[in-house]
């Protein structure tokens, strides 16, 4: 796969920002259309941008991620975090890269030192949204998830009790488009370091 096409969605999040702004320092080729271009809620508008532009990999960053509004409006949270996931999954061709941006909330938190092989067991419903997604996106041939427990700024003195080590957005962002750069290069056989399977990377 030549790594010389990203569409990226939710480009307009905290998230989809670093990520653009990422592939603009590092003269990635990327897309990021706005939501009056590209509605992944409506399957025609997705399919519309996907022939347009011939993204070699999707990065689906949009998501409904606030915790308290999905247990709020279920709906919402079903409808952008699972609903959306699956309109762009049915629009996928099997050249395209499905890059899902997953959570650590498709854990409880109980065991803590998880590993990508460990069971979901979220407990809120923006985790359970998130889980589904997950599963739905592993139909897919060619799909990775990537899970990224992140914060916007990073303090000292915060989350040093926490089994989750919490990046800032930048990092993540490195993280993330590094991640997608290696799977997306064929005849590479050893990993870098933390990443465990091509399909399934956490950053935590």
């Amino acid at each position: 796969m030549n790594f010389n096409k990203i569409l990226i969605t939710g480009g307009s999040g905290v998230l989809g920002k670093e990520l653009v702004k990422y592939c603009q320092i590092n003269k990635i080729n990327y897309y990021s259309p706005e939501h009056a271009v590209c509605n992944i809620e409506e399957l025609d508008s997705i399919k519309d941008t996907i022939f347009k532009y011939s993204p070699n990999i999707i990065i689906h960053s949009a998501a409904f991620v606030d915790t308290i509004g999905c247990e709020n409006n279920i709906e919402k949270a079903i409808n952008l975090n699972i609903i959306c996931t699956c309109n762009l999954i049915k629009c996928c061709t099997e050249e395209i890269k499905f890059v899902y941006i997953s959570s650590e909330y498709v854990f409880s938190g109980d065991k803590g030192l998880y590993s990508i092989d460990d069971k979901l067991d979220p407990i809120n419903i923006y985790g359970k949204t998130k889980a589904a997604s997950e599963y739905i996106v592993s139909i897919l041939k060619n799909h990775q998830i990537i899970r990224v427990p992140f914060i916007k700024k990073f303090h000292n003195e915060v989350f040093n009790n926490q089994y989750c080590s919490r990046y800032s957005f930048d990092e993540i962002s490195d993280k993330i488009i590094n991640n997608v750069k290696y799977f997306g290069i064929a005849g590479l056989k050893l990993p870098p370091e933390g990443i465990i399977n091509r399909n399934l990377f956490r950053c935590f």
